[in-house]
């Protein structure tokens, strides 16, 4: 099977191929899926830490597409006809799989937890290239997301506190890559937020009760570390950056990236899970969350309006100070009772940047998106 399986897959990367050769490539794998699925998903499983990287990819899309179809019964298909699903021991490596590939650009050997550290033991070019392949990580971010999806809560629950660990064990700075170590933490953290991301955005739109209760569970066991060990040190660390002289575009954007993606984390963990989190010991973390970004808009809005900054980094900072504003309008016209205590300061600033916005139409048509967020959040507050 297994030189059968990777022709296929050489076939379907090829740049290349005809399409009689795409045809046949699927039909063989299509024909493999149904006639040993366990066997064939452990194979594309083994190859996503193969090379070339065209192969890799090709591997975890097609394996992508066979979980869809194997891994869970929806009671879909025709009546009377028998479906082929993944057993369990196949299942719990897949999912082993995957968080090691994001982790330490290996497969699994043991236990998958504190990988972060471990990853950079004895570690290669080799293993550094994969946690590094962007195409390969978000397709696994992906694919885990959509496990996640069917798993969780009763099955997987390893998988948040394991993203999470990894997160809290990488070092804070977030300097240029002047080391294997450095490369390597870096290219976790951004694993890490981007598979967190990916996951959270499948299980926020799940709406039974069980479903409502887990995400509550998560954001009151996560938060801290996320804001702690993701979102509160990429922002100091782009407010330094964007304040420095002399600027590396490089890690400019990756500090961007972290800040983007910590900043979703957060929305999400937040808009599912505002009330509950508003309650109890939780509230002072709200209190730092709410108050860390109402300080990042209100230190750099007014720099993107007027432009005080050079012109490739605008374009970048307005897109992270729109996503903070969306949080911000998105968490009041949700929980505005909640959300009432922050109210005053963000009411106050919004309403003092539109009127600035407003007083000048040039300005105004070249910050048409944060003025609708503005628009958006006073009618809100004036509909309550």
């Amino acid at each position: 099977m297994e030189g059968h399986v990777r022709s296929a897959l050489v076939a379907l990367s090829s740049p290349g191929a005809n399409p009689g050769a795409i045809n046949t490539a699927n039909d063989t794998l299509m024909n493999y899926e149904e006639q040993c699925a366990d066997a064939y998903v452990l194979y594309l499983a083994s190859l996503s830490t193969s090379s070339p990287s065209s192969l890799r990819l090709s591997s975890v899309l097609v394996l992508k597409a066979a979980v869809k179809r194997r891994w869970k019964d929806k009671g879909r298909g025709k009546p009377g006809q028998m479906r082929v699903f993944l057993d369990e021991t196949t299942k719990a490596h897949v999912r082993s799989c995957l968080i090691s590939v994001s982790l330490t650009g290996r497969l699994p050997c043991g236990d998958t937890t504190n990988l972060a550290m471990r990853s950079t033991e004895a570690f290669g070019a080799e293993q550094l290239e994969i946690i590094q392949d962007s195409p390969l990580q978000t397709n696994v971010a992906a694919l885990t997301a959509t496990i996640a999806r069917m798993d969780l809560p009763t099955r997987f629950q390893e998988l948040i506190p394991t993203l999470v660990s990894s997160l809290s064990q990488t070092p804070g700075s977030q300097e240029g890559p002047t080391t294997m170590q450095e490369q390597v933490f870096r290219a976790i953290r951004l694993n890490v937020l981007t598979t967190l991301e990916s996951v959270l955005a499948e299980v926020s739109t799940k709406r039974l009760l069980i479903d409502r209760k887990y995400r509550n569970s998560i954001a009151v066991a996560h938060l801290g570390q996320i804001y702690q060990c993701g979102m509160l040190p990429s922002l100091r660390h782009l407010d330094v950056r964007l304040r420095a002289d002399r600027r590396n575009q490089f890690d400019l954007d990756q500090m961007m990236k972290y800040s983007m993606l910590s900043t979703r984390v957060v929305a999400y963990l937040l808009g599912s899970s505002f009330v509950k989190l508003s309650d109890g010991a939780t509230l002072s973390l709200v209190d730092q969350v709410i108050l860390t970004i109402q300080s990042f808009i209100g230190q750099w809005l007014p720099v993107v309006i007027a432009e005080s900054v050079a012109a490739e980094e605008i374009d970048l900072l307005k897109e992270l100070l729109k996503l903070q504003m969306q949080l911000v309008v998105d968490t009041q016209v949700t929980h505005p009772m909640e959300f009432g205590r922050f109210l005053g300061g963000f009411l106050a600033m919004f309403y003092t940047t539109l009127v600035t916005l407003l007083c000048d139409r040039t300005v105004t048509l070249r910050n048409s998106e944060i003025t609708v967020v503005l628009l958006q959040f006073l009618t809100n507050v004036v509909g309550c």
